[in-house]
């Protein structure tokens, strides 16, 4: 049996086999088998399936062979971009941390200074209001004191049957004080308007000192009343002389009065209280509520 070769067109070998011609008995002869072919639909079969392989050989040179695309340029401009924004975004950083700075220390200042200052307390409006109620409470300003050797001669007249003496000079000093007592007055509308204006609107003041707040509101006046009003049962040169010309000691009501006076305008408050603690009672019940106010100034 011979082997032949067939090759088609795609390079596709296919082998086909042919039987040789036999001989038989003389006495019968076989006519030779015809050949056979391949028939067409075997070599379209073959056909299709060569171009499904080349196909999917071209894809897969395609994707493996092809060049890829030159990205550098993308790549540098890409990191560009970020390095400015890095930088833009540091920049900020940088000047939101100095606003930041300082605003702290800015706080830091107001704190500071709120510290610092400090509003009235109850005590002190309280100090103010018994201030203000006592000023414009005030009575007319008494006259001042006469000396020992008016007294002693005003004591002679009396022997020898008393005359008034020459009150000119008084009567000017008592003008004076009246103007005292207008400006004093103005005084008060002034402070009272103030105490107003920093009840409406309060704001951080500073701290008084002591004599400000318990020597303008020391009672002297009333308390001097009092001192008076134990010689109205008196006769009426006693009583004129009294409120008029006075002979004290160190004891003396009148003269603890002054003391008060005098210790407050040091700002010594123990010698204020100390003299005002010396009075008669029925006197100090006359600033008992000035004596209270005094005592919460000294524990503050």
């Amino acid at each position: 049996m011979d082997e032949r070769d067939l090759n088609d067109d795609d390079g596709i070998e296919v082998e086909v086999e042919v039987e040789p011609h036999t001989e038989h008995d003389s006495d019968s002869i076989e006519e030779p088998p015809s050949k056979k072919g391949l028939g067409i639909i075997p070599v379209t079969l073959l056909f299709a399936l060569a171009t499904i392989l080349g196909a999917l050989g071209g894809a897969y040179g395609a994707q493996y062979f092809t060049p890829k695309p030159d990205i550098s340029a993308t790549d540098t401009k890409i990191n560009r971009t970020i390095a400015d924004a890095e930088d833009r975004l540091n920049n900020q950083i940088e000047g939101i941390q100095s606003e930041l700075g300082t605003l702290r220390a800015e706080t830091l200042q107001l704190q500071a200074n709120q510290n610092a200052v400090s509003l009235p307390d109850e005590s002190q409006i309280t100090s103010l209001l018994i201030r203000v109620e006592a000023l414009e409470n005030s009575p007319q300003p008494r006259l001042p004191e006469i000396d020992e050797a008016t007294l002693v001669a005003l004591q002679q007249a009396q022997k020898d049957g008393f005359s008034w003496p020459d009150v000119s000079e008084l009567k000017a000093r008592l003008g004076a004080l009246e103007s005292e007592k207008e400006t004093l007055q103005g005084q008060v509308e002034t402070l009272a308007n103030s105490l107003i204006t920093l009840s409406e609107n309060p704001a951080p003041v500073t701290a008084e000192p002591v004599y400000i707040v318990t020597d303008t509101s020391f009672p002297k006046q009333a308390l001097l009343d009092a001192v008076f009003k134990q010689n109205e049962e008196k006769g009426f040169l006693s009583k004129a002389l009294s409120k008029h010309i006075q002979v004290r000691g160190p004891n003396d009501p009148v003269a603890l009065i002054e003391t008060i006076e005098t210790a407050l305008a040091r700002d010594d408050l123990r010698a204020a209280l100390r003299a005002f603690d010396a009075l008669p009672e029925n006197i100090r019940s006359v600033g008992q509520n000035w004596r209270e106010a005094v005592a919460r100034a000294r524990n503050e």
